[in-house]
Order: structure tokens, then C-alpha cells, then sequence
């Protein structure tokens, strides 16, 4: 695990400074803390720090093959890197090392752009090809590991983080107001967009070419997620299920340092647990997080209870209002503003787990896969319930309100119920009512349009998909890999913390979307697939307990430790400062939080991140 940056010069007359690699490398310093290399050319300036997991003494990067043609640097892990290792001496390639960083390089110097459906596991990485002078950029297909890119006149930058980027240029980046909307309705920034003009991530499952003289091509190098191939998905069983996860976990087991796991309590990573001390024999130290405080948010209980009954050691930690008040601190971590207070104690968690790990196992991506959302059963049932006549929809409304634990999910549901399926997918993030996002931010309609379309695409591309599994696979695509991964990832490497994840690999993803869809969820019974899978391991009361997800004391915290961050950062000066954002609706939003107690804990953390963000990043 990594951290790696690049310059591109893009024309013969552009000269490449090494200041410049120089400094965008030591804004990743956090990301490799073991040590770090350089290589140097005409046309590409290559930067890596490296955290040192796999062949510690001989792994080092940039690497190059022996002739010099081939140099690259690679942030990730190839979990199969030892079989693709063997077919390769099998051909006749020496290696040097037993790192998977030299599997890849001698990988695609023997089968070219074939190595990649050749490859288990996360990484994003930069090859440079000098006998041609064409550079290679490409991120794994789910976009476990992050990578972003700017073209500034004749030269491309790219890196790991946005704050390296901004490093190369030395200068101020400037706000894409085009994407503030779809901030406030998803909660993030999707489809290879930022917040920052001209910056962009780089697509997952994506290779571009980048030559000499500056043409630049796009293709897909992974078919794995498309849903096409996914509804051809072979129908699974059980007992193949229980085969697949557990080599899945095995493969996110190869590491040369102790590895950990980050147990909540919940069904994903229970299940990973599990499979790791019962299937493997492996003893991994677990880390958990427990607000002491706000116990209807605390997991550590059930974490405890699993712990004990596989006998794995577990580190509690605890979370505190005074540990997450650094909303600036957030921000710069994060790169980019995100509605997910979780974020906070994930920083806290990371940081502690480091202090035992340098690599741990996360539960991501098990959600998606398996039907772990309500969202997945609420889209069905208000299918149905749309085709009810008005009158009977009207009155089971009225009565649906008057039950507690329903009546703020239905009456979400009933302020975008009228709109198209698409839209009210992604309006479900938002912490936002419809009337306050056409009134908070001040921008043309056709951008907030642009995001519609996006959607309506999508949709449209997975039509051959079940309802469900249409759901599931957008999720996977954008929520999952813009949202969650990113999170996890500037989390967890701001402490020089590897996470992997198993579930986010090809052969879990058929196997997952081979079921029946039923089979996944059934009016309300979530994740019955993984349930019956953990049952076999530890008691039913703990497999079948109802789903609580990683959850936040947000609003309870703005009422009590965190007002005065709210008056801070959503202050009448701080938001006259920002012609962009409708002052008489953050008011509002207040006013409903703190006077009338309607829970809009969302909202304030959208719009506090975002404020925080701009003072980081922009002002």
C-alpha cells in the first residue's frame, strides 16, 4: 500500500522540473511512511511512498525490468500475485524479488493490457513504457484505491490524493460549482467528478493511454462489473457460496505483517471473522468502535459477544463527542466534503488500529452484494404501492405515520414518491427535503439535470437486471465506490493504514448476483445469504439480529457538544460569504433543528462539511 504521483509532459519543449515530483511525494508521505523513490525521465517524473506489507527489503518502487523499458509505480495489493508468479517462470521470466509489484511489471511486459484479467485484488498504478514513450494510468474494478488526474496546459499531474496534485501546481485550486448539487443530493461527488475545477478521478476498470505528443485514449479493461455479465451470472448455491468467501478472505490474508480486522458487531464483518478463525485457523487482533455515551448507537455489545464466542482478541475504542470536533481536519482528510459523519470515528478507529497493524480487514462492499440496504425493500414495496388507487394510497399513508418506527422513513418516501424511479434513487442520500434543495444553492438547472441523467442512464444500462438487482448494482457503482471506498481509504491512510476488503472481489460479485433475488431478500429479511452463512458459526440471536449499520449520534451531538460548530460554521457572516448557498434556508434548517426538534443532523453536517471544506481548500 502506497502512495504514488506522476507529472506528464505532453509536448518535447515542456521541461519537468524534479521539485515538482519532489513536493507532490511529500504530501503522501502519510500513505508510505517505510520510504520512498523516484524516477526520472524527459517526459514523465514518477514519485512513490511506500508502506511496506509484501517483500519488505525487496519491494521498493519505482521498479523497472531489467532493460529499462518498463517502469512502474503501483499503490495496492495483487492478492493472486503468487500463482500469476509461478505461470510466469513457468514462460521463462526471472524475477528479482517475490513482491507483487515485480508480478505485475513482468506481467505486462509478457502479456501487455491481458494482465489485468489475470489479477485479484485493489490497486491503482502508472506504467511508462520508455521504448514507445506511452504512459499507462489504470485503477482496479471496483476503485478500491483511489487515483485522480489534472491537465494543466501541457502537462498532466496525477496522484493518490488531490493535496499532492495541488502540491505539483503550486497554486490555489478553484471550485467546480458545477457539482454542488450533486453534493447536496447524494451526499458526494460521483462519476469520476470532484468539487475541484479540472480535477478528476480516474474511472475504475479504466486504461488510459497517455503519449509524447499528448493523445490521450480511454477503454475498459474489465467487463467483470458490467451488467450485462452479471445478469448471466450461473445460478449459485449455499455450499459454493461458503467456498468462495472463505477463499476470498484467505486472499486478503497475504500480507509479510500482521494483519487485523475491524469487527462492528454487523453481519459483514462477523462473517469475515468467522471465516478467519474457524475456516483458516488465523488468530487476527480485532478493533471495534463504541460510543460509550449514546449506547443506542453502540455495536461493541454484539462485537464482544462475537469476539468471545470465536475466542479473538478485541480492542474496544472508544468514540467521544471531543474526538470528532475537527470538522476542518475532516475536510482535508477527506479531500473532498461528504455526508458521512461516520467518517470521524473511522479516523479515530484507524488511527488506534495502527498502533497493532499495518493492514486490516474490512466488511465493504457486503451490503451491496447481498441486499443489506432497507432502500432494496422500500423501492419494491413503493412499486407496489404506486399502482394502489389515490384514495387507498392517501389513507395508508395516514395510518403508516402513526406508527413511530415508520412514520419519518414514509414520509421521506412520500416527498419523492411521484418522481421516476431514478431520481427518487438518488434522492433518497440527500439529508435535504425536494423544496429545500430547489431553494439552498443558486445554480442553472441544467446541472442539477446533469446528475439526473447520469441516473436515468444507468438504469436504463441494467434493465436486463432484476428491480433489486438494479439497485444493488448501482450502488456498487456509485454509492460504494465514491462514498464508502473513498472514506475507508483517507481514513485509514492518513494513519499509514492498509484496508482490504474482501467481499470486493470478480468471483464473490457472480456468485452474489447468481442467486435468485428472493433468495437475498424477502419482505424485510435482509442478507438471508450471509445470515445463514454466519449462523453456522456463532449463535442465531447474533445472525438474525435486526440490522443496525455503522450509525452516528449526529443529531444528538448538534443539540449538545456540537452547537457551537454549527454556530460557527453556519453563521449568518460565514454563509453571506458564499453567494452561492440561500441563507434564509440554512436558517430554517437551524430553526427546524434546534427550536422545533425535527432531526436535520444530515443536513447540518452536509453544509458544515462543505464549509469547512472551502475554508481548507478554496478561500
Amino acid at each position: 500500500m502506497c502512495g504514488i504521483a506522476a507529472v506528464i509532459a505532453l509536448d518535447s519543449n515542456s521541461h519537468l522540473s524534479r521539485n515538482s515530483i519532489e513536493s507532490m511525494v511529500s504530501g503522501l508521505v502519510h500513505r508510505g511512511p517505510d520510504d520512498e523513490g523516484y524516477f526520472f525521465h524527459s517526459s514523465i517524473l514518477l514519485g512513490h511512498r511506500r508502506l511496506s506489507i509484501i517483500d519488505v527489503d525487496r519491494g521498493q518502487q519505482p521498479m523497472s525490468t531489467p532493460d529499462g523499458r518498463y517502469t512502474l509505480v503501483i499503490n495496492g495489493e495483487i492478492f493472486n500475485y503468487k500463482s500469476i508468479r509461478q505461470e510466469l517462470i513457468d514462460c521463462g521470466e526471472e524475477f528479482r524479488s517475490s513482491s507483487d509489484t515485480e508480478v505485475f511489471l513482468l506481467g505486462f511486459k509478457h502479456w501487455g493490457v491481458s494482465i489485468f484479467q489475470k489479477m485479484q485484488g485493489m490497486f491503482a498504478g502508472i506504467l511508462f513504457d520508455s521504448q514507445i514513450s506511452m504512459t499507462y494510468v489504470f485503477r482496479d474494478s471496483f476503485g478500491i484505491k483511489p487515483l485522480y488526474w489534472l491537465r494543466d496546459k501541457n502537462r498532466i499531474y496525477i496522484a493518490s490524493e488531490i493535496k499532492s496534485i495541488q502540491k505539483g501546481i503550486s497554486r490555489k485550486l478553484q471550485l467546480d460549482h458545477t457539482q454542488i448539487p450533486a453534493y447536496f443530493l447524494m451526499g458526494y461527488v460521483p462519476f469520476g467528478q470532484t468539487l475541484f475545477k479540472g480535477i478528476k478521478k480516474i474511472e475504475p476498470g479504466e486504461l488510459i493511454s497517455i503519449s509524447s505528443k499528448g493523445t490521450i485514449t480511454t477503454r475498459s479493461f474489465s467487463r467483470d462489473l458490467d451488467p450485462s455479465t452479471l445478469s448471466q451470472s450461473k445460478t449459485s448455491d449455499v455450499s459454493s457460496l461458503r467456498s468462495c468467501l472463505i477463499s476470498a478472505v484467505e486472499r486478503s490474508l497475504v500480507s509479510d505483517v500482521p494483519v487485523g480486522l475491524y469487527l462492528s458487531g454487523g453481519i459483514d464483518s462477523s462473517l469475515i471473522a468467522a471465516i478467519t478463525k474457524r475456516e483458516l485457523g488465523r488468530d487476527l487482533q480485532a478493533f471495534s468502535v463504541s460510543f460509550p455515551s449514546d449506547p443506542q448507537f453502540d455495536e461493541s455489545i454484539t462485537a464482544k459477544r462475537v469476539a468471545q464466542h470465536l475466542d479473538i482478541n478485541l480492542t474496544e475504542i472508544n468514540v467521544i463527542p471531543d474526538d470528532c470536533r475537527n470538522f476542518r481536519l475532516l475536510a482535508r482528510t477527506l479531500e473532498e466534503p461528504m455526508m458521512d459523519p461516520s467518517a470521524l470515528a473511522l479516523m479515530k478507529l484507524s488511527h488506534e488500529t495502527r498502533k497493532e497493524v499495518k493492514v486490516t480487514l474490512s466488511g465493504e462492499g457486503g451490503d451491496e452484494l447481498f441486499s443489506g440496504y432497507h432502500r432494496y425493500y422500500w423501492d419494491q414495496l413503493v412499486s407496489l404501492f404506486r399502482a394502489y388507487p389515490n384514495k387507498l394510497q392517501q389513507l395508508t399513508l395516514l395510518i403508516a405515520e402513526k406508527i413511530p418506527r415508520l412514520a419519518s422513513r414514509v414520509r421521506r418516501y412520500n416527498d419523492i414518491i411521484d418522481m421516476p424511479r431514478f431520481q427518487r434513487y438518488f434522492h433518497l442520500f440527500s439529508g435535504f427535503s425536494s423544496d429545500e434543495l430547489k431553494k439552498i444553492y443558486k445554480h442553472d438547472p441544467k446541472e442539477a439535470m446533469s446528475l439526473s441523467t447520469h441516473f436515468e442512464n444507468l438504469f436504463d444500462d441494467s434493465a436486463d437486471l432484476s428491480s433489486q438487482y438494479q439497485m444493488q448494482w448501482i450502488d456498487l457503482v456509485t454509492f460504494l465506490r465514491d462514498d464508502l471506498l473513498i472514506k475507508a481509504d483517507k481514513m485509514s491512510m492518513i494513519n499509514g493504514l492498509e484496508v482490504r476488503v474482501p467481499y470486493l472481489q470478480t468471483d464473490v460479485v457472480r456468485m452474489a448476483f447468481g442467486f435468485k433475488p428472493k433468495e437475498h431478500l424477502n419482505w424485510y429479511k435482509d442478507k438471508k445469504l450471509l445470515r445463514k452463512q454466519l449462523s453456522a458459526y456463532v449463535p442465531e440471536d447474533i445472525a438474525y439480529r435486526k440490522k443496525q449499520g455503522f450509525e452516528f449520534p449526529l443529531d444528538h451531538w448538534f443539540r449538545t457538544s456540537w452547537r457551537g460548530s454549527v454556530e460557527s460554521y453556519l453563521s449568518k457572516d460565514a454563509t453571506l460569504h458564499r453567494p452561492w448557498l440561500d441563507t434564509s434556508v440554512i436558517e430554517k434548517i437551524k430553526h427546524d433543528h434546534f427550536a422545533l426538534g425535527k432531526n436535520r443532523g444530515r443536513a447540518l453536517f452536509s453544509l458544515i462539511l462543505l464549509e469547512a471544506w472551502t475554508q481548507e481548500f478554496i478561500d
